[in-house]
């Protein structure tokens, strides 16, 4: 199978969303279950990352390219992958405790719980004095921890991953190192989700801030919609607002913003052809302003001369010269971004 559809990503994937993809297949190809399953799971995500372009790799972050280059040399070791641990070795601990049970506990204390709590009660539990055990945990720890949103702090974090060992899996776990560092980026975006949603939410911010977020938040309100189509400098404002959105944590975005609001805002950008959206925007610009730009030129205008044929002559002729301008430099637009692909295909 191709190794890229095996993960489920495009062939042009950066190394994050390489390790993302890697991260949430480990999920059903666990290695002590299916080692066969988990060594072809493993060689698409080694293939995918040696095959990398230049220009992904160049927008990830050092510390993205140093933990890829960590996994490459893991590869040696996965020749024989490592024999786990089951979660049958619990049954063999003495006191037997209901895992199920633990596990439920865990989350609900991982998400409400304050980090010293946590450490209380981690440290009173009597089935938790066994290394085994801890070690036989993991997979279901993170598998809890994937489930909680909003992220918990980072404080939260660090006692957890001490306490199971999580900051010490070497080499012979990669597929623990992997789910980890996807667990924190997922956490770590998901706190700057949160961190944007706060600052454009606060009182204190620009109210005219505050509009466009709830523009791009909030279901579709009409005359809000119509402020901001007449408004110059649109839909750039708003568009750059949702890529800090976008940026901070792509999957919180795509759940908490309004799609068809983002949808239309996006259309109304599109630069390479017409879209209704963007002709709406024009519409409306050139139907507002211009007749009231239009006004000042009658200065001893009276009821008389708004309701005489010269009078809106004249101004439809000078909506129809903004039209014709608008078009023009459509074309030209459109002719520009046509002749830029055709170029970069002839490369």
């Amino acid at each position: 199978m191709n190794p890229y559809k095996r993960l489920g990503i495009a062939q042009n994937a950066s190394v994050l969303e390489i390790k993302r993809a890697y991260a949430r297949q480990l999920k059903s190809t666990r290695p002590d279950e299916d080692p066969i399953a988990f060594q072809a799971l493993h060689e698409a995500y080694t293939y995918c990352l040696d095959n990398v372009g230049n220009d992904a790799v160049e927008e990830e972050t050092v510390e993205e390219i140093e933990d890829a280059s960590r996994y490459q040399e893991a590869e040696q070791s996965l020749a024989d992958p490592p024999q786990i641990e089951r979660l049958d070795v619990i049954h063999e601990i003495e006191d037997n405790v209901d895992d199920e049970t633990f596990l439920d506990d865990f989350i609900n204390r991982f998400a409400q719980d304050t980090p010293s709590e946590m450490v209380r009660w981690l440290n009173a539990h009597p089935a938790m004095f066994s290394i085994a055990r801890k070690d036989a945990m993991r997979w279901d720890i993170l598998d809890q921890m994937e489930q909680v949103y909003p992220p918990v702090s980072i404080e939260m974090m660090e006692v957890v991953k001490q306490f199971f060992g999580l900051d010490q899996v070497d080499f012979k776990a990669p597929w623990l190192i992997d789910r980890l560092t996807a667990l924190e980026h997922d956490f770590d975006g998901a706190r700057a989700y949160n961190a944007l949603h706060a600052e454009f939410s606060d009182p204190h911010t620009r109210y005219f801030d505050r509009l466009i977020y709830r523009e791009l938040s909030t279901p579709f309100h009409f005359w809000r919609r119509a402020f901001f189509m007449l408004m110059f400098g649109m839909p750039r404002r708003i568009l750059e607002l949702w890529q800090k959105f976008d940026a901070a944590d792509p999957n919180a975005a795509q759940t908490h913003l309004d799609a068809a609001s983002v949808s239309f805002w996006r259309a109304v950008a599109v630069r390479k052809k017409i879209t209704l959206p963007r002709l709406a925007v024009a519409a409306s610009r050139i139907c507002f302003w211009v007749p009231l730009a239009s006004f000042p030129a009658f200065k001893d205008a009276n009821l008389v001369t708004f309701v005489s044929p010269a009078f809106w002559k004249t101004i439809v002729g000078n909506m129809g010269v903004w039209a014709t301008l608008w078009l023009a430099v459509c074309l030209v637009n459109m002719t520009a971004v046509a002749l830029r692909v055709r170029l970069q295909r002839t490369k």
